[in-house]
């Protein structure tokens, strides 16, 4: 129904921004001040259309109706970058969702043609047209159109960061590689150097490159140094901690948890002296890895004192008391373990009772549920619930497994977690979740 609305509404713009419909409309021949007029409005018109059919997932037809937008053109300057940014997005997310190559092609000849002379990085829709060359096995055109990418003005560092930068906002993060290693060279301070190690960086730890993106953003956090207020250096030191944290993570899906503690102390290794609200709970969160690992280690002293050092950072992270309160039980502690149990608790029902649409608290509090085989009937509505507010979500997913793993029901917990498989792509968590399905099938088989 909302694919009919939205393509009757297609068809409703196009009759009534017809030239029929103008001169029905007008008792008088129209000035060129009138027709620009019109013509802008049928660009908005034709703008929003595609848009409306693109949120109904119908990306063909909406790749179709922006092709009509670039038979107009505007003097309205605002306008006519509205266009330009909607074609850069449309084009990107046809390649990053794989739309028909053939179909990708004839948007970016039509829309370079569209662009003219007032496209100031234009080699970035060669990239473009290579990706989906290279789909339709066109292998030595889609190499011919990269290298003239790479070429073109190879000088200029600028030209290629931007070029790289607009490629990884659409995440198709290998070619942004090619440009940001191709320009990094020509970079001739250290604030352009270090922006396209950031940009190298991000783009590795997206591809789970995990070991390449820490180095990259330890090489560029040497030379931007501390942040400095109303910069933008903070976040940087936000994500350079994830990028730790995730390097962490792959450790501790192989059990290697002395390269878990390394992993999370290349991130405290660059903390800023003073940590604001963008920076705290990233290394926070650090913290709280090197102590889950200390416990998973045995060494529950190190854990309790890691754990309580994040709690300081982040007192309102319901999540650090869980595995607070598993390391005082190791450590034969009941009564402190009791207490961050019921912190945890708290922090998650209080969270519920004033975002009630976050999904987070809900998938939070019954994961905490499940792990400790306490509550499950709640858990599985929590998870539920967390699953209706985000349908989809593989982290969530994962959660209900565990509770149908919790309570015996062996078929359903492999039914999600391969639900959950099917919706985080390899290689991301994949090995969590072989774990997870050969842990379900094990007890299935002992039953």
């Amino acid at each position: 129904m909302k694919r009919l609305c939205a393509i009757g509404f297609a068809v409703l713009v196009g009759l009534l921004a017809s030239p029929g419909a103008v001169r029905a409309a007008a008792d008088d021949e129209p000035t060129d001040e009138t027709v620009a007029q019109l013509e802008d409005q049928r660009l908005r018109s034709i703008l929003e259309t595609a848009d409306l059919l693109h949120r109904n997932d119908d990306d063909p037809g909406a790749i179709a109706m922006f092709r009509k937008a670039l038979a107009l053109h505007t003097a309205d300057e605002e306008l006519h970058w509205r266009a330009v940014a909607y074609g850069d997005w449309l084009a990107c997310r046809a390649l990053v969702k794989k739309v028909d190559p053939e179909l990708v092609l004839g948007l970016l000849d039509d829309y370079e043609t569209w662009l003219g002379d007032t496209d100031k990085h234009p080699s970035r829709l060669w990239w473009l047209r290579s990706i989906a060359l290279r789909r339709l096995g066109r292998g030595d055109d889609a190499d011919r159109l990269a290298d003239e990418a790479l070429a073109h003005e190879p000088a200029d560092a600028r030209y290629h960061m931007a070029v790289g930068f607009f490629l990884l906002e659409h995440s198709l993060y290998e070619p942004a590689i090619a440009e940001l290693d191709h320009g990094l060279p020509h970079a001739d301070d250290d604030y352009a150097r270090g922006s396209f190690l950031l940009g190298l960086g991000i783009a590795h730890i997206a591809l789970e490159r995990y070991e390449n993106g820490v180095r990259y953003y330890e090489q560029c956090l040497e030379l931007f140094g501390p942040p400095t207020p109303r910069s933008n250096l903070p976040f940087i030191y936000r994500d350079a901690a994830y990028a730790c944290l995730n390097l962490g993570r792959y450790h501790t899906l192989r059990g290697e948890h002395k390269q878990t503690i390394a992993a999370a102390e290349r991130a405290l290794a660059f903390e800023p002296d003073e940590l604001d609200d963008v920076t705290r709970p990233a290394f926070a969160r650090c913290r709280y890895a090197i102590g889950e690992a200390y416990l998973e280690l045995g060494n529950t002293e190190q854990a309790v004192a890691f754990l309580e050092r994040a709690i300081e950072m982040a007192p309102d992270d319901a999540s650090f008391y869980s595995i607070l309160g598993d390391a005082y039980a190791k450590a034969g502690d009941d009564a402190k373990a009791h207490e961050a149990y019921a912190k945890c608790v708290d922090l998650y029902r209080d969270r519920i009772k004033t975002e009630p649409a976050d999904a987070v608290p809900y998938n939070g509090l019954a994961r905490h549920f499940a792990t400790h085989d306490e509550q499950l009937d709640e858990a599985l509505a929590l998870s539920k619930k967390s699953l209706e507010l985000r349908p989809g979500t593989p982290e969530f997913l994962d959660t209900l497994a565990e509770i149908y793993f919790r309570m015996g029901k062996h078929d359903e917990a492999m039914e999600w977690i391969n639900k959950a498989m099917t919706l985080d792509p390899p290689p991301r968590h994949f090995i969590y979740y072989e774990q997870q399905l050969a842990k379900f099938e094990k007890a299935k088989q002992s039953q």
